[in-house]
């Protein structure tokens, strides 16, 4: 079952080749989230709480309400418990936006500080940047499962998935990461892959951090 899976993911791989780094501006990038309800205002905090830190990048949303400070599209009723949501808008619409790198963050981030060159070291070289947070599979796991699935059933997908060799499996964050315009075709079809191959084989729809980690 999880070889017809593998040779999606190689297909993907091969359909979707990286540019070289060099060809990016890594000044040139964008932060984006999606809010409607409570959490627009949430994302009315964030949008501020960077900006009275003198962060001058550009914020983009999708909400039910103007954002101060933001470009604001926009949007209402997208939730769903998958969180998938986020993966569509970037591929359909943010990927427009004339920006070499796109910044996702949940509504509910504050700043704390101007991230500054931190930012660039970041994606400097990198395609992609997803957070890996904990190991989701190792002996230092405490849960029992992630979102229904066990650690060794995670661990199986990921070694049977990858195309390199596994050292660790981690578990990540949905609320922040990172994604290089040209990268973008390739992030949403290998997260739709391991969304769609864990459905098939275990049952359980995962939500887009489980697939992200993947990625990552």
């Amino acid at each position: 079952m999880m070889e017809e899976w593998r040779k999606r993911v190689d297909a993907v791989l091969k359909k979707y080749p990286l540019a070289d780094h060099s060809q990016f501006d890594t000044d040139n990038f964008c932060f984006w989230t999606m809010a409607d309800g409570k959490y627009a205002f949430m994302a009315q905090t964030l949008v501020s709480s960077a900006k009275r830190l003198g962060v001058k990048e550009d914020f983009h949303v999708h909400a039910d309400m103007p954002i101060h400070g933001a470009t604001t599209y926009y949007a209402k009723g997208f939730f769903e418990s998958t969180y998938f949501f986020k993966l569509i808008c970037l591929r359909d619409h943010i990927r427009k936006l004339p920006y070499d790198y796109f910044i996702f963050l949940d509504s509910d981030t504050f700043f704390v500080r101007n991230p500054g060159a931190f930012v660039k070291e970041l994606i400097e070289k990198n395609p992609v940047y997803i957070p890996m947070e904990g190991t989701a599979a190792g002996v230092r796991m405490k849960r029992t499962d992630w979102y229904g699935i066990k650690p060794n059933q995670y661990r199986a997908a990921i070694e049977a998935l990858c195309p390199n060799n596994v050292k660790d499996v981690y578990s990540s964050n949905g609320g922040f990461w990172i994604v290089r315009r040209d990268a973008v075709d390739l992030v949403y079809d290998l997260c739709v892959i391991f969304r769609d191959a864990m459905k098939e084989k275990y049952n359980i729809t995962m939500p887009d951090e489980s697939c992200l980690a993947y990625v990552g």
